[in-house]
């Protein structure tokens, strides 16, 4: 009987200490990976006569995404690939707080650009937006 006791008063005590051990595992991992097209946030469907963003998302350098009408919000300075997929598209770069380039794509094209610093605007709030 006193065996079966103490090994009642160890078991609550061994499974606590082994929580507390994972919760101090969870707390050391590194930050969670880069967002990616399906952590976008929806937006509606894509209205091509008022450059209407379908998506946003952050996006640093490195990244590619075969999203032809989408708007990404991105890091001024990164480098990412933009495609056409199966039709034309003119992708508009905006600048919040000012200033635009537009880039096209023919049809199943690719293009690779870097982002220029935004003029009199915030930096790292960069918007692509596709037009087809």
């Amino acid at each position: 009987m006193q065996f079966s006791s103490s090994l009642l008063w160890t078991l609550p005590f061994f499974h606590f200490s082994l929580a507390a051990k994972a919760d101090a595992t969870v707390a050391a991992e590194p930050a969670a990976p880069e967002a990616t097209p399906s952590d976008c946030q929806n937006l509606g469907p894509w209205r091509p006569t008022n450059y209407h963003s379908i998506a946003t998302c952050p996006l640093t350098s490195g990244n590619r995404y075969d999203c032809p009408g989408t708007a990404f919000l991105i890091h001024t300075g990164s480098t990412i690939t933009v495609s056409s997929g199966d039709s034309p598209v003119d992708w508009i770069i905006n600048c919040r707080g000012g200033g635009w380039t537009q880039i096209h794509c023919a049809r199943n094209n690719a293009k690779d650009f870097t982002i220029p610093a935004c003029k009199n605007g915030v930096d790292g709030q960069v918007q692509i937006v596709a037009r087809n």
